[in-house]
């Protein structure tokens, strides 16, 4: 089985998949886990992942382009 997440923090995922169950599904090849970082995906010298909501308001809104762009690559492969 492979599982794809995609993430702005994909290291937050080693302490999880790096243990217990997780760790033997992996090490027996039952399991094929790949976390991307969005941050890969971005074009600006900042590597932005969110922005301002429609509108105005409070909060942020992840960016949609670098989401695409990682579920594209993502799906290609």
């Amino acid at each position: 089985m492979r599982i794809d997440t995609l993430s702005t923090f994909p290291h937050m995922y080693d302490s999880v998949m790096g243990e217990s169950i997780m760790k033997r599904a992996q090490a027996s090849g039952a399991l094929d886990f790949h976390a991307h970082d969005l941050r890969d995906w971005t074009y600006d010298r900042h590597r932005t992942t969110d922005d301002d909501p429609y509108g105005g308001g409070q909060g942020m809104v992840m960016n949609a382009q670098p989401i695409a762009d990682c579920f594209r690559a993502v799906c290609s492969q």
